[in-house]
């Protein structure tokens, strides 16, 4: 069954998803899990559930792949109508994009934004990567 994490940082790279799913308490009852993958993996309805998509960057030795956030506002119900999500939950994502924004800082490739220490690490030879 899909379970909480005490955080978002990564520990062990390749002995864990890092694809996570970032809800507020408030909203977790109203989520609707799938199981995918191998059967050991659930995901949420990113279209319809109140929830962010988090992938969260890989980084080895030589490399630092690019992370993404991710969410909708609204979508288009069976009979073609448009569904907005909870204005609650549109203000919180908000929120957490800006804060995102704001704390890595720098535009790189047009696309992306880097921290200090991605950046730190590039300088020194570590590739940054949009793939």
């Amino acid at each position: 069954m899909p379970f909480r994490l005490s955080s978002t940082v990564v520990e062990t790279f390749g002995g864990e998803l890092l694809r996570v799913y970032l809800a507020r308490p408030q909203d977790v009852d109203q989520l609707h899990y799938r199981l995918i993958g191998n059967g050991t993996e659930y995901t949420p309805d990113v279209i319809r559930d109140p929830v962010i998509e988090f992938d969260r960057c890989f980084v080895s030795d030589a490399f630092i792949r690019r992370g993404r956030l991710y969410f909708v506002s609204g979508y288009f119900d069976e009979a073609n109508r448009k569904i907005r999500k909870s204005e609650a939950f549109i203000e919180w994502a908000d929120r957490v994009m800006r804060k995102a924004a704001r704390e890595l800082g720098t535009k790189v490739d047009g696309i992306c934004y880097a921290g200090h220490d991605a950046l730190k690490q590039q300088a020194a030879g570590v590739q940054l990567r949009h793939d």
